[in-house]
């Protein structure tokens, strides 16, 4: 009898102390939304509080404060989106219209899938066509383990595209995006860059989009569509991500004179690459420039005899396999030697790798590398990484090096591509970095997931440098695609 009569007083207590708790969010329903140091449930019941209010015309306007909450991505997301869905069925008009607006804005970089859900739900119920754009751009990035025949901003593209597929909704934003809603912003190249984006999971090998691109009625005075226009028909080749779509556009502004001069070296270059060798990416075309002004019997040879030329410069290199996993991965670590992923190389990723393995192995390179590798040990707040190219005019190859800026550094175990990066390597031959956080560091010798989907990401050949002894480094090439290839040991110049 004691222990049932403490039971039941212990239930009353936790009950009472709910019910107070309770109570006092619903008495200050817009000071217990607000307030960051209470518990996500107080701050939804508070919300929700808000709402049941509204919908009886009682309550202060909480337009403000559940905005705030709103563009708050650090939030709690179940709070987030019951302040965006509050907004949303306002029974005030003005403010139900300006949350509309806010969703649209919100949509395209929101972090919270619940937030996601409830906007793609919404403009479909609803049938917000003006949300398509906002929708696929949202589609475009990645969620791990999503379904596309699914997921929300997918679901609602087929429900408000009158019919179309959502490839032809995708190529549609891309051929007429939304204008800029700020001078600041580049509103236009963004979307058109997730529209690719979102086109190139859909559409792999880009047959689709030369097809779509054939088909269109292109402006004549659209500077990406004249760019895709000269990439195809000089450079045989349509670039395949967003931000290799970036990169297009940026190798074609009129104001960057040494760009204008690569490209139509580069024209003439890509004129003399066989017809039968297969597709080309924009990312071989650097190493077909070089190789047409400084060997030229490269641009001559099959797939198989590149194939043959670099298996004879392996042949004697020490490797470093990686063997750390990564994440809930308990399966076999996919081999990085060349007689297992050959089948996944091209004419153009073969001609690739032979230039790319003779720029990185000069020896002011090789001590360049090494420096930066030092500043790297030294420095545990991230990785180092930059550019390998060619001096403009010169057979000889330089690296620089580009430390992510202080907002960007994420750990002594990523990697970041400044802005400053990006922007200064259009002409660049790879990208690179450097996984030295200790001298014998060979676990980790070979690119991470994340690095490989940077590569995929931005279209780029890519090395990763890693140390393995005192002076001694591997490197291993990676490309779009998840293909590896370990390129052996370079050895510190002495």
């Amino acid at each position: 009898m004691q222990r049932t009569l403490l039971a039941v007083c212990a239930a009353s207590l936790v009950l009472a102390s709910g019910c107070d708790t309770t109570t006092r969010a619903k008495d200050n329903p817009l000071g217990t939304a607000a307030n960051r140091t209470e518990t996500p449930y107080m701050r939804k019941v508070a919300v929700d509080t808000i709402r049941e209010q509204r919908a009886k015309g009682e309550g202060a306007n909480p337009q403000a404060v559940l905005k705030d909450i709103a563009w708050a991505f650090k939030d709690p997301p179940a709070v987030r989106a019951a302040a965006v869905d509050a907004l949303l069925n306002d029974p005030d008009p003005a403010i139900a219209a300006d949350a509309r607006e806010m969703g649209r804005l919100l949509l395209p970089r929101d972090p919270s899938r619940e937030v996601v859900n409830l906007l793609s739900r919404t403009a479909m119920e609803r049938g917000w066509t003006e949300y398509i754009p906002a929708l696929v751009r949202s589609a475009a990035r990645p969620v791990p383990e999503s379904d596309d025949a699914t997921r929300s901003e997918l679901v609602a593209l087929r429900a408000l595209g009158g019919g179309r597929s959502v490839e032809q909704i995708a190529f549609d934003v891309f051929m007429n995006p939304p204008k800029a809603t700020d001078d600041k912003l580049d509103w236009q190249m963004r979307s058109r860059a997730d529209a690719w984006d979102l086109l190139a999971r859909l559409d792999v090998d880009g047959s689709k989009r030369a097809q779509l691109l054939a088909a269109s009625n292109s402006p004549g005075d659209d500077p990406i569509l004249a760019a895709l226009g000269a990439c195809r028909r000089d450079l045989r080749t349509v670039p395949l991500s967003g931000d290799e779509l970036t990169w297009l556009a940026s190798l074609r502004k009129p104001e960057k004179k040494d760009n204008a001069l690569w490209w139509r070296e580069a024209t003439a270059a890509v004129a003399q690459v066989p017809t039968d060798v297969g597709d080309l990416r924009l990312r071989h075309i650097e190493a077909v420039r070089w190789a047409a002004a400084y060997r030229p019997q490269l641009l001559k040879s099959s797939r198989a005899e590149l194939l043959g030329q670099i298996k004879s410069m392996l042949a004697t290199r020490t490797m470093h396999r990686r063997v750390e996993k990564e994440g809930p991965n308990t399966g076999p670590t996919p081999s990085e030697l060349l007689e297992n992923r050959e089948n996944e190389l091209s004419w153009g990723d073969c001609l690739s790798i032979i230039v790319i393995d003779g720029a990185m192995r000069e020896p002011q390179v090789v001590a360049a590398f090494f420096a930066q590798a030092q500043g790297d040990a030294a420095d545990t707040t991230t990785e180092y990484g930059g550019l390998l190219a060619f001096k403009r005019g010169s057979d000889k190859s330089t690296c620089m090096c580009y430390p992510p800026r202080p907002a960007q550094r994420q750990g002594d175990e990523r990697f970041v591509a400044s802005d400053d990066m990006i922007a200064a390597g259009d002409l660049s031959l790879a990208h690179y970095h450097f996984h030295v956080q200790r001298e014998k560091n060979d676990d980790y010798a070979g690119p991470s997931a994340r690095d490989l989907d940077y590569a995929t990401r931005f279209g780029r050949s890519c090395i990763v440098f890693t140390s393995v002894r005192r002076g001694v480094m591997n490197a291993d090439y990676y490309q779009p695609g998840n293909t590896v290839i370990d390129l052996g040991e370079i050895a510190e110049v002495r």
